[in-house]
């Protein structure tokens, strides 16, 4: 069994979901994954879970998010 845990600071977005697929994990855990990147990510729903409180900080600017992490 393949683990693989990749903190990607709220950015699992662009080239990062394809290169995680790269890996052939059996067991993805994502970090500060926000609830939209996996949306757009391109796994499956069927196998997929995404648990967090809803306090993504797209909106903010980005010294403010470091300070609130």
């Amino acid at each position: 069994m393949r683990m693989v845990s990749w903190n990607c600071h709220y950015g699992f977005a662009g080239k990062k979901p394809e290169t995680i697929k790269k890996l052939s994990a059996d067991i993805l855990v994502i970090p500060e994954c926000r609830e939209k990147d996996m949306e757009g990510s391109g796994f499956g729903t069927t196998n997929r879970d995404w648990y967090g409180d809803h306090k993504e900080t797209q909106d903010l600017p980005e010294k403010t998010r470091r300070n609130e992490i």
